[in-house]
């Protein structure tokens, strides 16, 4: 199964839920209409798919696009699961695949973050919400198509966890254990970016988010972005928007 994306493609988020515990009583039956992604962190879970049945395992991720139905329950007395489900452009055909990941850490911080966003009900978490799924369904299918790197996801990852805090390349070389230059060249080949780049867009990114939330101190962003000059957190804001902090928020107050 792979999932068609182009310049029509997107995601509508519609559940998530992260780190989930269930017991045996647990049992979801019924028609699908939407995507699903599920994350197995500990037990076992039957699944049926149509006429196809299988067993997911601890550290497997499960993806399917509709129509389908859908029976699953848990095979060991507890499981933890994070899910996500979401609209996309309706595919050629229902399907699925597993997916058997060494390291779940990066599938698990998106769909906690896209959970998080989706509790608030401003438009502006709801969209970073689907832009999260939108970049979940894009990893797997890279992962899908030995697209994927896994020093680079580690990184990527540690970026996402200590982004809000000072960060180098040299943090991250020292987490991987390889050098500075060699992370640099593997970021590089599979991101198409630097990690100074990297790391910029991933701030500028959670900026746009506070300012267009409400919070007007470009210090205080600046700060929790993880920058210790407001002065040079403006110039890369410019850099990545095309404005600076101030053009930014008065545009979203219109």
């Amino acid at each position: 199964m792979n999932i068609n994306i182009d310049e029509n493609f997107y995601t509508r988020v519609t559940y998530s839920h992260y780190n989930q515990v269930h017991t045996l009583k647990w049992k979801v039956e019924g028609w699908l209409n939407h995507c699903t992604i599920t994350l197995l962190n500990k037990g076992q879970i039957k699944y049926k798919l149509n006429d196809d049945e299988f067993i997911l395992k601890e550290g497997q991720l499960l993806l399917t696009t509709p129509p389908q139905n859908r029976l699953l329950f848990p095979l060991t007395p507890e499981v933890n699961v994070s899910v996500l489900d979401f609209h996309a452009p309706r595919q050629e055909a229902p399907g699925y695949k597993v997916f058997t990941l060494n390291d779940t850490s990066y599938v698990n911080h998106l769909i906690g973050e896209a959970t998080k966003e989706r509790i608030s009900t401003r438009i502006s978490h709801l969209k970073m919400c689907d832009a999260l799924a939108m970049q979940l369904v894009i990893h797997l299918m890279r992962l899908d198509a030995s697209q994927v790197n896994p020093q680079v996801e580690q990184m990527k990852t540690y970026i996402l966890d200590h982004y809000t805090k000072p960060l180098s390349a040299t943090d991250l070389s020292r987490q991987i254990g390889f050098s500075e230059s060699y992370c640099g060249k593997l970021f590089k080949k599979y991101e198409g970016c630097s990690i100074p780049d990297y790391i910029n867009s991933i701030r500028i990114n959670n900026a746009k988010i506070q300012f267009a939330s409400g919070e007007e101190s470009v210090h205080k962003v600046a700060t929790q972005c993880g920058y210790t000059d407001s002065f040079y957190f403006s110039r890369v804001f410019k850099t990545h928007t095309g404005m600076s902090p101030s053009a930014f928020i008065n545009k979203t107050k219109k």
